[in-house]
């Protein structure tokens, strides 16, 4: 269970740091805009820059506003069915 968390982890943590693909395709894209136009770019500028991301809260719905919701779920539904012959 512990190395099933690690991997995990491993893969989210690899998002937010460059490796040399990263590099190689940011150098690439930097020779192609410069045979589109004059001036030189720096590779940084095709670098994508990442932030640390905090986990995001909901907000809580009030009952209202999910009896509202599901009333418009369930009406579409119930609209779509097949009318059933007598």
């Amino acid at each position: 269970m512990e190395w099933i968390a690690y991997l995990d982890e491993e893969e989210i943590s690899r998002f937010n740091r460059r490796e040399k693909e990263d590099y190689y395709l940011a150098q690439i894209a930097a020779e192609i805009r410069q045979s589109y136009v004059k001036e030189r770019v720096k590779i940084e500028t095709f670098l994508m820059k990442f932030e640390e991301v905090k986990e995001l809260v909901k907000p809580k719905k009030t009952v209202e506003e999910r009896t509202k919701r599901a009333q418009a779920f369930w009406s579409v539904v119930v609209l779509k069915l097949p009318k059933r012959k007598k």
